[in-house]
């Protein structure tokens, strides 16, 4: 088990889990960011392959993921770079939300989807990563 340092400030405990036990146990609490990429972490069944894995994959470098939130309808979308409908720029500083009916379903899509009801559903399909990253497992909570 890897060695862990508690900070006093901003974490309260530490417990090993796998991803699929976090993800149930805390879900409705996770960030978006954290969730997509605890996610991420679902491809891989142990911690050896994902350390030879991150090792491999640093030497491609890094892109930035910026989710691009969309309301409607039926709930709140985070939409990833990558995504068919992903927009070419985001302004980083301007806040407003644009809110449109619906969604499309696309040939490539790279999503989060968080339901009026609390339940949130992670949607990858037909993604393919420019920097060697993998997408995050499909999810459904």
């Amino acid at each position: 088990m890897p060695d862990v340092h508690k900070d006093d400030k901003e974490v309260q405990s530490i417990r090993w889990a796998t991803p699929d036990e976090y993800i149930l146990q805390n879900a409705s609490m996770l960030p978006t960011p954290q969730f997509y990429e605890i996610s991420r972490i679902r491809n891989f069944s142990d911690i050896q392959t994902l350390s030879k894995y991150a090792i491999d994959r640093s030497t491609y470098g890094c892109a930035t993921y910026f989710p691009y939130k969309v309301v409607t309808k039926d709930g709140t979308y985070y939409l990833f770079p990558g995504d068919e409908i992903y927009p070419t720029f985001v302004d980083t500083k301007d806040f407003n939300v644009p809110i449109i009916d619906n969604i499309p379903s696309c040939q490539v899509e790279n999503r989060l989807v968080l339901s009026d009801n609390g339940s949130r559903k992670l949607i990858v399909k037909n993604l393919t990563s420019k920097d060697k990253h993998l997408p995050p497992v499909n999810y459904s909570v």
